[in-house]
């Protein structure tokens, strides 16, 4: 799918092009993929429809207080982040890390302070402040790699990976429930 997706980026861009509606269903890993794709630092403005609503990546941003609590696993070098929005995943990604044996040194898990639920998130602005702060973690977890594990509306994982600069490789994950699948990885190591 990245292929494909560097392809589309090509004919936006030679169509002149810099903002994109991203229509359609998908999974977190595929929204992930086309904001990193068509990047902030690639000059893209995105939106997509979340709720009923239109959520961009252009506007202000709120700061939604956020607790990051660090689990050390010890099985190696690199940090992951479980973003739990949606609901709690930082068990379940826990016990993941652990039975597939990845190299993490430490979770971070990122949730907001009042709780992960539907309503955690009350509009773009929330979703724009939330990326932002989770994309400062990623690039100071200082780590060779990191594991990216999400549980967010799709429109939060667009931003997500639209903002996702100067931060070590990333491989992400899918949930499979039970257990997760590694689904894309970028930069390189």
């Amino acid at each position: 799918m990245l292929n494909e997706l560097g392809s589309a980026r090509t004919a936006i861009e030679r169509a002149g092009y810099g903002a994109v509606e991203v229509r359609g269903h998908f999974r977190l890993g595929a929204a992930f993929a086309i904001g990193a794709e068509l990047s902030r630092t690639a000059k893209f403005e995105l939106a997509t429809r979340q709720n009923g609503e239109t959520w961009g990546t252009a506007g202000e941003r709120n700061q939604v207080p956020l607790s990051v609590s660090a689990h050390d696993v010890g099985q190696g070098g690199d940090v992951a982040i479980c973003l739990s929005i949606s609901r709690d995943i930082a068990d379940d990604v826990l016990s993941y890390i652990k039975t597939a044996a990845l190299p993490v040194a430490k979770v971070l898990a990122i949730a907001p302070q009042a709780g992960p639920g539907w309503a955690s998130l009350t509009g773009a602005a929330d979703a724009r402040g939330v990326a932002e702060a989770t994309v400062l973690q990623a690039g100071k977890a200082g780590s060779p790699g990191l594991h990216v594990f999400l549980c967010t509306p799709d429109a939060l994982a667009l931003m997500l990976g639209h903002g996702w600069n100067r931060v070590p490789e990333t491989q992400l994950y899918e949930d499979t429930n039970p257990g997760y699948q590694p689904t894309f990885r970028f930069g390189k190591r």
